[in-house]
Parts: C-alpha cells; structure tokens; sequence
C-alpha cells in the first residue's frame, strides 16, 4: 500500500501500516521551500544583513552595467554615421577633380559621396559659429579652406573596421591632401570602453564572490542551528541532496531578494540622474539620452544575486557536512 503525504507524520504511516510512503517532487519542494522560509523568519535580522549585503554589492554592478551599456550605444550610433573628408590640393583643375570622384565612387565602401567646395566650405564654417562668425569677415577674397569630398561609408564597413582600409586607399589618389576619419575619436572611446568592461567585471566578480562568503557564514548560522536535524537525517538515511536543498533555497531566495532590492534602489537613483543629465546642454547638443538597464541586463543582475545565493549556501552546507 502507498500514500502520499505533504508531511512525514510517522504516527499515520504506523497506523494505517504504510509500507511505502513517498512525496511527489512537487510536494517535496513545497515542504522543503517551507523549511527555508521557517528558517529565515527565525533569524530575520540575519536574513536582513545578507540581504542587504548582495543588494549593496549588485547595486554597484547595475551602475557599472548602466554606464557600459549608455556609452556603448552612444558610441555605437555615432560610429555608424562618421564620414570620411577628403581635402584636395589647392589649384586641383577640372579634370584631376573629375578623376578623383570617378575613383571614390568606384570604391565598394562608399555609400556616399558629396564634393564640398571653397566657397561651401566657408559658408559651412560660418553657419557653425552662429554669432562668432564675424572673425570670419574678410576671408571671402582670401579663402584659406580647401575643396573637399564627403564620404559616408556603408554601414558594413563601419562594423567591420574597415575605415582605416579606405583611408589608406584614398592617399594613393593624386590630388589628395590630407585624409580626416571622424569617427577616428569614437573608435578610441570604443577601445576604453573594451577595456572599462574587462576591468569592470573583475571588479564586480571579485566583490560577488566576497558576498558570497558573506552568504556563507550566514547559511552557516542557520545549518548550525539545525545541526540535530541533519545529524538525524544522515542516521536514517537521507542523501546529502535532501539535506543540501533546503539551505541552498534559502540562499538562493536571499539572494534574488537582494537583486530584487538593489533594483529597485537603483530605479528612482537612475530617474533622477537622467532628468538632470537629459536636461542639460550638453546632452541636447550631443543628443544623449539615458537610457535604463535592458531586459537582458535585469535578468543578469537577478541571476548573479541568485547565483551568489546559491554558491555561499554551497560552500557553508558542504563545509558542515564535511566536518
């Protein structure tokens, strides 16, 4: 005869003289689930501190993450639409100029091309400096700003690296000057924020795994208290899983609380930075815009506290059972 039972009573399983009695894995999650629960309800000021302790360690983490990702983007846009100016020499006749667009145009990574001459070239220069311009009064006679072409490069070879190919290709053109890349600044930015990251996550890595020594001594606390229990449990039998399990819930439910917690601190921090950055001249001018963590990243932040849950739970259990 077999009975499923959500409890181990052993006064019911003599009684009705059950042979065999077993809980289904639901059942034995539930319970081992309310033993966790039981377990940090009887040390909330415990529970509290490794809380607050991973939320503390992942609140960081979503900064670093938030400053990666806005940069990223930002840089990311603006590499896309950087152009290639091409200054010509001065005196450049009719016919080498035409040489040099049928040329540019024949490259595969041009997207497009537009010849800026002396004259635009100034009136450009003067439209950017607005009310300054009249420094410029004067120059029409004189005109120091060479013609030039405007490349914008197709979007496959901005992803690719393939600026630097084109560059080297328009030097060998004759009646080229000088070659600017613009975006030249932003692959610089790019390769800080490269190293930003690397760097980063070392640090952030580090700290979760001192967090979750944290966990640990406080899962310890807890295994100690109930170091009867499972000195009892391991004499009738039960496998070091079922012993495990229920402190490894607990870490892990303490740790995706501290994720829980550390973003919704970071939330209404997050808010108020953008409502200044985004109001500011500097952004307007930049068009930057911040931008809050992606689903992705949310997902990483709620798997690293529970991960580090998990781990401390681990390692405290694992000691306990050892010794």
């Amino acid at each position: 005869m077999s009975l499923e039972v959500s409890e181990l009573d052993l006064n019911v399983i003599w009684d009705k003289q059950v042979t065999d009695a077993r809980m289904s894995r639901k059942q034995l999650f539930v319970q081992l689930f309310g033993e966790s629960m039981r377990s940090m309800r009887a040390a909330p000021m415990t529970t509290i501190l490794a809380v607050l302790t991973i939320a503390c360690t992942l609140l960081i983490f979503c900064v670093f993450i938030s400053a990666i990702e806005n940069l990223q983007t930002f840089v990311g846009e603006r590499q896309v639409d950087q152009r290639i100016y091409v200054y010509l020499k001065d005196g450049i006749d009719e016919s080498s100029l035409q040489a040099v667009r049928s040329y540019m145009e024949s490259m595969p990574l041009v997207e497009e091309l537009e010849f800026v001459s002396e004259e635009n070239a100034l009136a450009n220069l003067k439209e950017s400096l607005g009310e300054q311009a009249v420094i410029l009064e004067g120059l029409e006679e004189r005109n120091p700003l060479p013609s030039s072409f405007e490349i914008k490069l197709t979007t496959s070879a901005v992803r690719e690296g393939l600026p630097q190919q084109a560059i080297d290709q328009l030097y060998e053109i004759n009646g080229v000057e000088y070659v600017h890349y613009s975006g030249e600044l932003f692959n610089r930015f790019g390769r800080i924020i490269q190293f930003l990251k690397i760097v980063g996550s070392l640090a952030v890595l580090l700290a979760l795994i001192l967090t979750a020594f944290v966990i640990a001594n406080t899962i310890r606390l807890a295994v100690y208290a109930h170091r009867s229990e499972i000195d009892i449990m391991r004499l009738v039998g039960a496998t070091l899983k079922f012993v495990r399990m229920p402190f490894l819930i607990e870490g892990g439910l303490q740790g995706l609380l501290g994720a829980l917690l550390s973003l919704l601190i970071f939330l209404p921090a997050f808010l108020i930075i953008k409502g200044f950055v985004d109001g500011s001249f500097l952004a307007a001018e930049l068009g930057l815009s911040l931008k809050f963590l992606s689903p992705f990243s949310i997902l990483i932040v709620a798997a690293s506290g529970t991960a580090v849950g998990l781990l401390g739970s681990y390692l405290s259990v694992n000691k306990f059972i050892r010794t």
